[in-house]
């Protein structure tokens, strides 16, 4: 949850994603293309997970204030996924397993999840040696 003044709303964040690769001399590169994201709902089944459930013009109007000129033609949606959560839990719940003490179960690792890994690795990495 954010705070600004009195008003506080949830917030996932929104992510941009450089893509990188080689280019056409072999030499590593960024591509032309970024990765604007993500857009959340919530489905009730697996059948209504599609990369298409949001119009491009309402995403368009959304990300162009951080990319003036950008095209609605340049805009296309890439994938779906699936983001699970832990119901009555907060996320990064790192805990030891009940059943098996050398399983250590690492839950609801949304977002920052891959940037603080190295962090959450080195937690693990004590938890373990105690």
């Amino acid at each position: 949850v954010m705070e600004n003044g009195d008003d506080s709303f949830l917030s996932y964040g929104v992510h941009l994603t450089p893509i990188a690769g080689f280019n056409d001399n072999g030499q590593n590169s960024l591509a032309k293309e970024v990765i604007i994201g993500p857009k959340f709902r919530e489905v009730s089944s697996p059948s209504e997970l599609n990369s298409d459930f949001h119009p491009i013009e309402i995403f368009h109007s959304e990300i162009s204030p951080l990319f003036p000129s950008l095209k609605i033609e340049d805009v296309q949606h890439a994938y779906a996924g699936i983001l699970g959560l832990l119901d009555g839990h907060s996320d990064f719940l790192v805990k030891r397993d009940d059943k098996h003490p050398n399983c250590i179960n690492l839950l609801g690792m949304e977002s920052p999840a891959f940037t603080g890994s190295l962090t959450i690795g080195k937690h693990v990495r004590d938890m373990l040696k105690k």
